[in-house]
């Protein structure tokens, strides 16, 4: 049976971690030519990867990774759906899920010529 981690552990790999600093890179680099509802779902999925009972690690993300918004969403979507199978509590794994499904809304609205 899988439990919890206690009070006050991290709920987050550094994966995860270096996953939101990158969504949170991409969303400053690309927020001004994306729809409101684009910046809300990026920011979601980004918010649903910090703990809030542990300072995050902050990590400097690289401009030149947050150039291609499409690549960036499926490339975190995918570590997301990967980590959803190794979580280490249902805690976790419902927040990669919810991380997952902005996301893919994320994904869909680039990817269809309404969404742009």
């Amino acid at each position: 049976m899988t439990t919890e981690p206690p009070v006050g552990s991290t709920l987050l790999d550094p994966q995860m971690e270096a996953d939101r600093e990158l969504l949170l890179a991409a969303l400053r680099r690309h927020a001004d030519s994306l729809p409101s509802l684009l910046l809300c779902d990026l920011r979601a999925a980004a918010d649903e990867l910090v703990d809030p009972l542990v300072l995050p690690t902050l990590s400097h993300v690289d401009p030149a990774d947050t150039g291609d918004l499409l690549g960036v969403v499926r490339t975190v979507r995918s570590r997301l759906r990967q980590h959803i199978r190794d979580c280490a509590g249902v805690g976790q794994m419902m927040a990669c899920a919810r991380a997952a499904r902005q996301l893919a809304q994320v994904e869909q609205a680039l990817t269809t010529p309404a969404g742009r």
